[in-house]
């Protein structure tokens, strides 16, 4: 399968990322101790009796606790546990440690080993973000962008995607980018969005190379839309796990904008971007099961499926539903 006028050679395959915790992890890994590698456990057994009643050690040094929690977060040679790891990081977190501060901001956020409390996640974040960590301060921009726990501020939000940018933090450098292209909370500037999302797309990241090939194909950087351009961006950020990158490789390979492309290479797309949980992958399959799209057969059970995932998936979507299905030409959607 060749890409018109593309090189597959380089081409970033496909990886599993859980984009939230890898962003926190390598981005704080170069300025915090959060990237160390693990101690030996030398626990006592009056230690090891605690952890086994679950309750947090309290005789190591910030570090050492941060990297038990991760244990514990990940199942790293522990069963995992994320009400361990959980307690572990906010122990790390009140005695100053960065990277569990935001970790412990991050499991607030998402609901892992507690209830999901938005409030106190900011508190952690913003502890994080005044001492300079980039990490802390995107995430402070999420949740004012998504009104998580505060009232929905474009403004407020871009103000934090600018100060973890200006550390040149890719996801950073994306949110600015996309937002500096709507003009959301900023004014547009498209030339300064393409700077931005291109200083993210070198840096490898999906998001950046998504955007940036959503501006390519409709011509929003330099005269004239660049097909070529797009394709190379979003089939590098597919490879890198973008969801909204993968449903547009099985729309281009579907119309045949990508040569010795079949209708099989199109549906492994968009299963894929479904499976990444991307809502208009999920109701493409819908469609294809219904109708027997696709040298697929016709499935009432498939659709079904595929419908009532998606309609779970749109709940859950950070930016409302688009207009209908074929009136979308590779629009990114967050």
């Amino acid at each position: 399968m060749v890409m018109t006028g593309i090189s597959l050679t380089g081409i970033v395959k496909r990886t599993w990322s859980f984009l939230a915790v890898m962003t926190i992890m390598f981005s704080i890994g170069m300025a915090s101790p959060a990237a160390a590698s693990l101690p030996e456990n030398n626990a006592s057994g009056e230690q090891e009796q605690q952890e086994a009643e679950g309750t947090p050690r309290v005789q190591q040094s910030p570090l050492a606790i941060h990297n038990r929690a991760l244990m514990y977060y990940r199942g790293d040679g522990v069963q995992t546990s994320h009400e361990k790891a959980l307690a572990y990081y906010r122990q790390a977190a009140e005695q100053g440690h960065a990277a569990s501060m935001i970790m412990t901001g991050f499991m607030l956020e998402n609901g892992q080993g507690t209830e999901r409390n938005y409030t106190a996640a900011m508190e952690w974040y913003r502890r994080a973000a005044d001492m300079g960590f980039a990490s802390a301060q995107l995430a402070i921009g999420d949740l004012y962008r998504f009104g998580r726990g505060v009232s929905r501020d474009d403004a407020e939000a871009v103000s934090w995607y600018e100060r973890a940018a200006a550390q040149r933090l890719p996801e950073a450098l994306c949110r600015l980018g996309y937002m500096t292209v709507r003009g959301r909370g900023v004014t547009r500037d498209l030339k300064k969005a393409a700077a931005l999302l291109e200083d993210g797309a070198n840096q490898n990241n999906a998001c950046s190379q998504h955007y940036l090939a959503f501006m390519h194909m409709n011509g929003l950087v330099g005269m004239l839309p660049n097909t070529k351009r797009a394709l190379e961006l979003d089939w590098q950020a597919a490879g890198g796990g973008n969801a909204e990158a993968q449903f547009n490789m099985g729309k281009a390979h579907e119309i045949g904008w990508v040569e010795l492309a079949t209708e099989l290479d199109a549906l492994n797309w968009y299963m894929l971007s479904a499976a990444n949980g991307y809502p208009l992958a999920m109701e493409r399959l819908v469609t294809v099961f219904e109708r027997g799209q696709l040298k697929q057969d016709i499935s009432a059970e498939k659709a079904r499926m595929w419908r009532e995932r998606a309609s779970t998936a749109w709940k859950n979507w950070p930016e409302p539903r688009p207009g209908a299905i074929e009136k979308i030409r590779f629009m990114p959607q967050k």
